[in-house]
């Protein structure tokens, strides 16, 4: 196999890996928000890997682009896919363990959700219609921003650091949007009256 080939074969597999998490984490997302810390901080290490992965694919394909154009050396596109490697590994991990999600889901419905308060479960109904019914994709978006905030801070110089950071913001934004756009296609699908019928 060739260096292209094993590059191109690397991106796929993490754009499909960022992909299943993304729908994974969506079909879970309002109920997670309901069960606990431990669910809500699931979902969201799950959209953040989610938009890392989709990330990692954009700057593949901009580092191929820059070193057409003799921008970029071949040992930074190296440290670039290596650092895509480190990415991709804890995506498969989390896509394997959100295989259970939708056993999870079934579990929250029938022994989770009536054991709320009425006020949390009135909360949940109002919160589950405004995603089946509306596009919530920002919210979900400044969820994903609320994550990374909590971990980093950065700051930056003038200059090429500048350009730098402006492209790594403009990647960070693009992959969290696409992360928040499937993960709000994939959430509260199921028919919202039959949600609520459960809470009466």
């Amino acid at each position: 196999m060739t260096t292209a080939q094993w590059v191109v074969g690397l991106t796929l597999l993490i754009a499909v890996l960022a992909w299943w998490n993304a729908r994974s984490v969506g079909k879970i997302w309002v109920e997670a928000h309901y069960a606990g810390w431990f669910w809500k901080f699931v979902v969201r290490f799950g959209a953040f890997l989610s938009a890392a992965g989709f990330m990692c694919c954009m700057v593949v394909i901009l580092g191929f682009g820059l070193l057409y154009i003799n921008w970029l050396g071949t040992d930074i596109l190296e440290l670039m896919l290596q650092g895509c490697l480190v990415v991709a590994a804890p995506n498969l991990l989390y896509g394997v363990g959100a295989l259970g999600f939708t056993l999870w889901r079934t579990f929250f419905y029938r022994r989770k959700l009536d054991r709320l308060p009425e006020e949390r479960q009135e909360a949940f109904a109002a919160d589950y219609g405004d995603h089946f019914a509306e596009d919530t994709t920002g919210e979900i978006l400044s969820g994903i921003f609320d994550f990374v905030g909590d971990m980093f801070s950065s700051s930056g110089e003038f200059g090429i650091v500048l350009v730098v950071i402006i492209v790594c913001i403009l990647i960070l934004f693009s992959g969290a949007t696409l992360t928040a756009f499937i993960v709000q296609r994939n959430s509260a699908k199921e028919d919202f009256s039959s949600v609520t019928a459960r809470l009466r």
